[in-house]
């Protein structure tokens, strides 16, 4: 338990970090950007990238738990409501 937590601090630390950059590197649009010219300038960033790979290091961790309870979950309402 306590590596899955450590796990999720990176995961959010990542994320914090990713969409700092986001937003900072919005400012390009003031001196004339358009925005796909931001999109394509972040997609290739890796800072940028960072907010992508702390939201799948956060997925990852709480996937196991709400997957297997929306399991159940379905599997009453479908094979016992008939």
């Amino acid at each position: 338990m306590p590596f899955r937590f450590l796990i999720f601090l990176f995961g959010f630390g990542l994320t914090v970090i990713g969409l700092t950059y986001i937003i900072l590197y919005m400012n390009l649009l003031t001196i004339g950007y358009n925005f796909l010219e931001y999109v394509k300038f972040i997609i290739r960033r890796i800072e940028c990238l960072n907010f992508l790979f702390g939201i799948n290091e956060e997925e990852t961790t709480s996937q196991n738990n709400s997957e297997r309870i929306n399991f159940e979950y379905l599997e009453k309402i479908y094979f016992y409501e008939k």
